[in-house]
């Protein structure tokens, strides 16, 4: 790395114990702080590195083609020497080779900060996942309208390699979701523009549904995808042309390679998680920035191209989600159609049986015809789990019991008292078996205790 070429230099003093000292061929500046879990030290940077400047009233963003530093106005001892600091850095850059073109490169990026419109994507996209949770609280049935289920899939559900990006069922999976979907995104479309932003989107949502094909996850469902689909769409602009970007929209590149790889060795660790989706969404988003950003601007897909491809995406979410709406509302059709599906295959997870069963169990007056479904489908969760898990078998006791099989529905509920003997919401359901409660006074389910966990699916949350 090269360093001070001769032995005068301006210095600006600062709190760091080191100072600032512009040097004939570049700057050397103090790095961490003085707090003693950050190791204080100094870099080096060559002005012809140097691509962009930003300074504002917090201080200076120094950015070149190894990443950025942040100077603090408050790292001066006087902060009112931070406009004369960039005014030297700006002198020291235009006697180097070339430097006057790298100062009109650097202006070129300040107007392109000030002149760049407030982003959509990243606040459109979370809207859109908040949405979908809040509609999920006064629709029940909505996760699993939308989420991923490999065998519905393949039965013709097509519409769930578009809904699953949409739905979390679990509240920290959202939040975090939505809070990297607002930040990342917005951090997408400053850097890509509108039209390429909201293209990388469409591409990593692909490859996230691709991934889950490829594992053939029997659910999962979440925003994760895109996310990674955004993470290496900015990795591949750090590392490949890191001068088209301003100070300001750019992320600490050691910080951020290293939380891409921690996150993924972190989440290698945890059940539940849909990896082939994320490293769909990764390499389908890297992939096309790497594509579109060899190119020169002239040369990349015009915006009405963008426009068309962008229009065709977003109606094909409008589609999945009327397709998922008519599924629900036409009930006996469709969960008649899912039953058969599940019972052709070899080998569903006991829980997609039991939920299949419970769901057509606890409908409105359901036929004859879908009530011997749910029979079977909950016969064979009980049998595939070994008649071991209290909720399957109140499943099964449920069936029965809306049958008008009573007495089958109290020798079951008994056996799975048996296992939680304690449980409230088990003795309140043998209550309504016997004739205490009334028939349509179900008991809310309150979680059943000490009962052993099932296998867990290859993948749930994205």
């Amino acid at each position: 790395m090269s360093g001070p070429t001769s032995e005068g230099s301006v210095r600006f003093a600062t709190t760091r114990g080191a100072d600032v000292e512009l040097f004939e061929t570049g700057v050397r500046y103090p790095t961490g702080t003085r707090r003693r879990w950050f190791k204080t030290g100094s870099r080096f940077t060559p002005y012809r590195e140097m691509t962009h400047l930003w300074q504002s009233g917090r201080g200076l963003v120094i950015a070149s083609t190894r990443g950025i530093e942040v100077l603090s106005a408050q790292a001066l001892r006087d902060p009112a020497q931070m406009g004369a600091l960039t005014a030297a850095l700006r002198a020291s850059i235009a006697r180097v080779s070339r430097g006057d073109e790298r100062l009109e490169r650097m202006d070129a990026l300040d107007r392109r900060v000030t002149q760049t419109s407030r982003p959509l994507l990243g606040r459109s996209l979370t809207a859109m996942v908040m949405l979908v949770a809040g509609l999920a609280l006064w629709f029940p049935n909505l996760a699993s309208e939308l989420s991923f289920r490999a065998g519905l899939v393949e039965s013709g559900e097509y519409w769930r390699l578009l809904t699953l990006h949409l739905v979390h069922t679990h509240p920290m999976h959202l939040l975090l979701n939505a809070a990297a979907l607002w930040i990342l995104g917005d951090l997408v479309e400053l850097s890509l523009g509108r039209g390429l932003a909201w293209a990388t989107t469409s591409l990593a949502a692909l490859g996230a549904a691709l991934g889950c094909i490829w594992m053939s996850y029997p659910e999962a469902q979440g925003a994760s995808g895109v996310v990674a689909g955004f993470a290496g769409a900015l990795l591949v602009l750090e590392l490949r042309v890191p001068e088209s970007l301003p100070a300001l929209w750019r992320l600490p590149r050691r910080l951020f390679i290293g939380a891409v790889a921690l996150d993924a060795v972190i989440l290698s660790f945890v059940p539940m998680v849909a990896h082939a989706a994320h490293a769909g969404g990764f390499l389908f988003g890297a992939a096309f920035v790497a594509l579109v950003s060899s190119k020169a601007p002239e040369q990349r897909p015009a915006s009405s191209w963008l426009r068309a491809a962008n229009g065709l995406a977003g109606l094909a979410v409008l589609v999945a989600l009327a397709m998922a709406g008519l599924a629900a509302a036409d009930f006996e059709q469709t969960w008649e159609r899912r039953a058969l599906v599940l019972l052709e295959q070899s080998d569903p997870t006991p829980e997609e049986l039991n939920e299949a069963a419970w769901t057509i169990a606890i409908a409105e007056e359901p036929t004859g015809g879908l009530l011997e479904l749910a029979e079977q489908l909950a016969e064979r969760a009980v049998q595939a789990s070994q008649r071991a898990y209290p909720h399957i078998l109140d499943t099964l006791a449920e069936v029965y019991f809306v049958q008008g099989r009573d007495d089958e529905a109290l020798a079951v509920n008994a056996e799975a008292l048996r296992i939680s003997p304690e449980d409230r919401y088990l003795r309140e359901q043998r209550r309504r078996y016997k004739g205490e409660r009334a028939r349509d006074d179900r008991p809310d389910a309150g979680g059943l205790p000490d009962e052993p966990e099932l296998p867990e699916a290859p993948g749930v949350r994205v």
